[in-house]
């Protein structure tokens, strides 16, 4: 429990998919999770005439499937290495935190390639007028066409906006957005400032770089999350009869959504560590979201 704790606790700062789709504890490795009508915004009679009964109004909930997948990986701890450790608990900590890393880098890939393909979001996504790393694009306006579009789907003004890195760093070379911070104090431009330009909650930028060598072949290093755009409602309050964006269902174990094991390998001289995760993320809402390709060069 305790190396459980601690894999549950860690976080590498540049992981967003958590972010974009909450994680949603589920008891069940494969069920139904809800997904909901537009009744609430129907125009319906409400007049009521003296003596007579309430008109009866009904929303509808339908439902889709999941299928957790099981994501697991270990390491071993020798006895010399924590001899020579100047905290005998830290390589066990290290080693779980190495390995629940390494199954988030697995999880941001599955994410990002899901929120960043057109056809997740057939219906709601096209490419710019004008890219971004263009002087006479307009990504203001571009944001803004995307935020009316998703309040007059479902309801609710589009509130996160997730890019990857690429797209960042143009972003903020662009005359429209220097213009908008030159009276700001100082000019620094943080994702904070330019979620305020684009009036939305947050900006999350997808910086997590990853190795597509293959093993004993020299690192190639890109990044997981490309050159996209998506604006989209993430719900402040999730669960998993909330609408929003989407979530990722992960199984949970007496309260734990990531599990740490040790057992003893006497012939290694030392314990083995392992994470397990069974996740899988799903889409809910995708009428919740506006994708934009090829948003720069």
């Amino acid at each position: 429990v305790p190396l459980s704790n601690v894999s549950v606790a860690y976080r590498s700062t540049l992981q967003i998919a958590d972010k974009v789709l909450p994680v949603i504890p589920v008891k069940k490795e494969a069920d139904k999770y809800f997904t909901f009508g537009k009744e609430n915004f129907m125009l319906v009679d409400t007049l009521r005439g003296d003596g007579a009964p309430s008109k009866r109004a009904r929303y509808t909930v339908s439902t889709g499937t999941y299928s957790v997948n099981y994501h697991a990986l270990s390491d071993v701890v020798t006895d010399r290495m924590v001899e020579n450790a100047d905290a005998p608990l830290r390589p066990l900590i290290n080693a779980t935190n190495f390995l629940t890393d390494l199954i988030g880098i697995r999880k941001e890939y599955e994410v990002s390639n899901m929120l960043f393909d057109t056809t997740t979001f057939s219906g709601y996504t096209a490419a710019v007028g004008t890219q971004w790393d263009n002087a006479s694009a307009n990504p203001i306006a571009d944001i803004r066409t995307a935020k009316q579009t998703i309040v007059q789907n479902i309801g609710q003004e589009g509130n996160t906006v997730v890019m990857g890195r690429q797209v960042w760093d143009k972003l903020i070379d662009h005359p429209d957005i220097l213009d908008r911070i030159k009276y700001s104090q100082k000019g620094v431009i943080s994702e904070d400032l330019i979620a305020s330009i684009f009036g939305v909650d947050r900006i999350l930028v997808g910086s997590l770089p990853y190795n597509v060598a293959a093993l004993g072949r020299a690192d190639s290093m890109t990044y997981l999350w490309g050159k996209f755009v998506l604006v989209c409602y993430v719900s402040p309050a999730p669960s998993i009869d909330s609408p929003s964006l989407g979530y990722i269902l992960t199984k949970s174990t007496n309260g734990l959504t990531s599990i740490a094991r040790r057992w003893r390998e006497e012939p290694l001289q030392g314990d083995v560590v392992e994470v397990e995760i069974a996740f899988v993320p799903k889409v809910t809402a995708a009428d919740a979201g506006y994708l934009y390709s090829s948003v720069v060069a």
